[in-house]
């Protein structure tokens, strides 16, 4: 299981983006709780003064049962975490057609051009990862969220 680790953005400037890993060989309670540490050791490491936390979460599903209970699964663990860290109106979920549209133009876009869109709005030298992309184009989606 890998998911990013949530993007901290100041002004739509690129801060950190990291990926959590857990172990293939590890039970699925055990990869779920990893997750739950190691994104409460990251956000414990986000500095308390006074700052303003956003979250996002990109929903959705389509992978098959068993896949999409997994996501779910993860999803729920992530809500937990950020709740208790930023507490839960700092949390908004978005469909990936959204996430393609805020972040690279329109809700049809490829990962690459995800990419590219992340790359420019953040100016960043390279290129990002795919799943490090996605997840900054959530944050990117969060942050332009008036809501």
């Amino acid at each position: 299981m890998t998911r990013c680790k949530p993007l901290v953005l100041a002004r739509l400037e690129f801060v950190l983006a990291e990926t959590l890993v857990a172990k293939a060989t590890d039970s699925p309670a055990e990869r779920l709780l990893t997750l739950y540490d190691d994104l409460g050791a990251l956000c414990d490491e986000l500095p308390a003064d006074g700052t303003t936390y956003l979250c996002g979460i990109e929903e959705g599903f389509g992978g098959g049962f068993a896949t999409d209970l997994t996501l779910a699964e993860v999803r729920g663990v992530a809500r937990t975490v950020l709740a208790r860290c930023f507490g839960p109106k700092s949390i908004r979920g978005y469909g990936n057609s959204t996430v393609k549209k805020v972040g690279a133009g329109h809700g049809g876009a490829t990962k690459k051009d995800v990419q590219l869109a992340v790359m420019r709005t953040l100016r960043m030298k390279a290129c990002p990862q795919v799943d490090a992309a996605d997840a900054l184009a959530v944050a990117i989606t969060r942050a332009n969220d008036k809501e």
